[in-house]
């Protein structure tokens, strides 16, 4: 599976995805073992494979947060968190006002 994920990055400097499928919930669901992928669906690639990876904040559903997961070949965390800062401050210009 390591192997995989390390070739999607010939093409891409990260993965982006939801940090979680579904918005924040109010309590944390409790964990299934009936298949439903809960969490894991988005984030369990990353913690098997030993991926960097890193979670920021996206926008708001109502009063609940989203957020986006960015992933990085293994190694290469500096760049993750510099892509990470870039993509969450054109996030935060995005979400301002305009002055008039």
């Amino acid at each position: 599976m390591r192997n995989a994920v390390e070739a999607a990055f010939g093409d891409v400097d990260v993965l982006i995805g939801p940090s979680v499928p579904f918005p924040s919930p109010v309590e944390d669901p409790e964990f299934t073992e009936d298949g439903e992928e809960g969490e894991m669906l988005s984030s369990g690639f990353a913690n098997m494979t030993g991926q960097p990876s890193i979670s920021i904040p996206s926008g708001m559903d109502g009063h609940l947060p989203l957020g986006l997961q960015l992933t990085a070949p293994l190694g290469a965390d500096h760049r993750l968190l510099q892509i990470a800062f870039s993509v969450e401050t054109a996030l935060a210009a995005w979400r301002k006002p305009s002055r008039a």
